[in-house]
């Protein structure tokens, strides 16, 4: 370890060299430096405000800089809160290297990336480059308004190098200043990535008794365009419109593949929604695993609209509509059908080993096959609901097998089984 005093200015190296310039400018002060290979930036060192006062946005796009010329972008993000009255925005050019891009905090709660602006907070974008790699860990993005913008944001040139356009985020949470004050209009706004990764990430929305049922909420937690083969395991989603979006612009081909594992999506109107393709004349884009979820929502649990191959397994769904539900006595219900699993335009889809439970509105759906969709097997769910466990509204045919229509404690009270409009379910249930 070696320490250099300069002009005021305390060096920390360890393990390689810095050669340090000192140049003039304003407040917060400005400071160059040549970073050699296999080195890290400290946004302190550059003007960073910890203490929340300052705004930090220009002090992160100068740390981010001076690492960029070797492509070996490492930001440390010390203990400390980090005002951001603007976005921070990242950018990268060219194709001439491969670029990989580190933001590393120390920790949720104990690195704070305060938003007060309606851009939000982190910009990772590249215009003219596909060979990008970001990861973002071990830090908290809070809201000090309501509607502060996109948390963060990936988004970078589509066609090329597929294994180079990685984004990953680890052990962060979104959410706002205090449970009933603040929320980001999208938490993860992601765009041309390859293999997005969430891991432990938590998105949340305002709760509690003071918020109207109206009131403005968070539109996305996760919103993923023309992004391949996402991955999402123990993430957690509170509130909001839509917890994960996963689409394309596209309708020549579309991203395909995925994987949601082990997370909670609890208080959202829609929980996952997947719209791969608009056109029932093109294939259907394949592969998506949904397993061990809880699935708490309004108005849809799950929608596949341009997709199969995929499965729904080992999930607890339950609705939040409660009106009109016979088991709290009944009265108006609301002029509104909710739907656990929505297959708009899916085939080859296993709904295994889930459980549909609890009281809602009567009018509620567990697993609807629409019209373009087919061979859809529904096999060893419980369905203890009150409404109908399966509706088939498709010409083709589908299967329903080894599931039963009760639970120890009873919801099932005037359930309807099947709702099977056009005849084409076969159905081999146990009770």
């Amino acid at each position: 370890m070696r320490v250099f005093l300069l002009a005021n200015l305390l060096i920390t190296v360890s393990g390689c060299a810095y050669r340090t310039l000192l140049q003039p400018g304003p407040s917060p002060p400005s400071v160059l430096r040549t970073v050699q290979p296999g080195t890290s930036v400290n946004v302190l060192d550059y003007g960073a405000d910890p203490k929340g006062e300052k705004d930090c946005a220009a002090a992160f796009e100068a740390a981010f800089r001076a690492a960029l010329p070797h492509r070996r972008v490492h930001v440390r993000l010390p203990p400390g809160r980090f005002l951001l009255r603007r976005a921070a925005q990242f950018e990268i050019r060219g194709n001439t290297r491969w670029t990989g891009v580190h933001f590393e905090g120390a920790g949720q709660n104990v690195t704070q990336l305060v938003v007060d602006n309606d851009e939000g907070g982190l910009f990772f974008k590249g215009p003219t480059t596909n060979r990008l790699t970001v990861e973002l860990s071990g830090l908290s993005l809070v809201a000090r308004r309501n509607g502060a913008g996109s948390a963060v944001r990936f988004d970078k040139a589509n066609p090329g190098v597929k294994h180079n356009r990685q984004f990953m985020v680890r052990n962060v949470e979104v959410r706002g200043e205090t449970f009933a004050q603040g929320f980001f209009r999208r938490g993860f706004d992601v765009r041309n990535a390859w293999f997005p990764y969430f891991s432990n990430v938590t998105v949340g929305d305002r709760y509690g008794p003071s918020i109207p049922e109206d009131a403005p909420k968070m539109e996305f937690a996760f919103y993923l365009l023309d992004c391949y083969n996402p991955k999402f395991l123990t993430c957690h989603v509170w509130n909001g419109r839509c917890g994960l979006y996963y689409g394309t612009t596209r309708e020549d081909s579309g991203p395909e593949d995925g994987t949601i594992s082990n997370c909670y999506f609890v208080g959202n109107e829609r929980c996952i929604v997947v719209q791969l393709k608009r056109r029932t004349r093109r294939w259907e884009e394949p592969a998506l695993h949904i397993t061990d979820c809880h699935i708490n929502y309004r108005d849809r649990g799950i929608v596949f609209e341009g997709l199969r191959e995929a499965t729904i397994s080992l999930c607890l769904f339950y609705c939040t509509d409660r009106k009109g539900s016979p088991f709290f006595k009944g009265g108006p219900s609301r002029n509104f059908t909710p739907v656990d699993v929505d297959l708009v335009f899916a085939g080859d889809i296993l709904i295994t080993h889930n459980i549909f439970t609890e009281p809602s509105n009567p009018k509620r759906i567990a697993v609807r096959i629409g019209k373009d969709s087919g061979n859809i097997l529904v096999a060893g769910n419980q369905f203890n609901i009150e409404g109908t466990a399966i509706r088939n509204e498709s010409p083709r045919e589908s299967f329903s097998s080894g599931n039963f229509f009760r639970g120890r404690r009873n919801f099932s009270q005037g359930l309807v089984k099947y709702a099977d409009l056009t005849g084409t379910l076969v159905k081999k249930d146990l009770n």
